[in-house]
């Protein structure tokens, strides 16, 4: 299921692409 996250948190690409890695899930 994807993720829904607010703009703030996609301007903290590092984190994002983590999260991507992890979960191996599209985040919007």
């Amino acid at each position: 299921m994807p993720q829904i996250r607010p703009i703030t948190d996609l301007r903290n690409t590092n984190e994002i692409s983590e999260l991507c890695h992890s979960k191996d899930e599209p985040i919007f």
